[in-house]
């Protein structure tokens, strides 16, 4: 139970906030317990990732928020996805057939632990703040845009960026967990995530000092190209008493 546990709230972490997709699935295949599927919407195809589950080419499907990942390689696949989106579950449109996923039986895998978990956004008004604009944080030793740009540079360095605090979870695999955004970077690449004993507020303006880590695989299919690991926080502007 503690692993599930671990797992589920881990989730709460690594979605990042993109918006729910619908359409109609064009292509599905299953591979390391989870189902791939490639999905025809209105701004056209996109690949999603979930809890393996029964899907159909031609069915409608609808789900909620998911994290993109850029890059993402599939080792049961044997294939690179340039963009795809974890999600919570597979789920079916009305009348579309398909019920939550659950994680396959076997090899020692059991119900999902994801299932009926809350997403992020969707945690508590004021869990999350949107991303500071371009230019309206003041540069530390590097920026965000700096972390995901110079990845092979920075790798086991020690970095300084300055930012703004969009997510926060405590006490998740013996680490406090914050995404970080300093209004740099693109989409995919603008949200830093850092680990870090100390504790933090959503919307708190800080500075997190740590080693630049790169291609962190924490299993399960969440993969981080970089993350700022062990951080020192220093609090700038707090939240406290807004």
């Amino acid at each position: 139970m503690k692993i599930l546990t671990t797992m589920a709230l881990l989730l709460l972490v690594l979605q990042a906030g993109a918006a729910g997709f619908s359409g109609t699935v064009k292509q599905t295949m299953d591979g390391g317990g989870y189902t791939y599927v490639l999905l025809t919407t209105g701004k056209g195809d996109i690949w999603l990732a979930g809890p393996q589950t029964a899907v159909k080419k031609g069915q409608k499907l609808s789900t909620g928020d998911g994290m993109l990942m850029s890059g993402f390689q599939s080792k049961a696949l044997n294939r690179t996805f340039d963009q795809i989106y974890f999600v919570n579950s597979l789920g079916a449109a009305a009348g579309g057939g398909a019920a939550m996923g659950k994680a396959p039986a076997g090899k020692g895998m059991a119900a999902n632990p994801h299932a009926g978990m809350p997403l992020a956004g969707q945690k508590a008004p004021g869990a999350s703040v949107a991303k500071p604009k371009a230019g309206s944080i003041k540069k530390a030793t590097h920026t965000v845009a700096d972390c995901f740009f110079q990845p092979k540079l920075l790798a086991g360095k020690t970095v300084e960026v300055r930012g703004v605090v969009t997510k926060y979870n405590e006490g998740i695999m013996g680490s406090n967990w914050i995404h970080l955004m300093d209004g740099s970077g693109q989409s995919g690449k603008d949200d830093l995530v850092v680990t870090t004993s100390q504790k933090v507020k959503v919307g708190d303006r800080i500075t997190a000092k740590g080693k630049l880590g790169t291609d962190r695989d924490l299993g399960s299919g969440y993969f981080f190209p970089v993350l700022l690991e062990n951080a020192t926080v220093k609090v700038e502007a707090s939240t406290k008493g807004k």
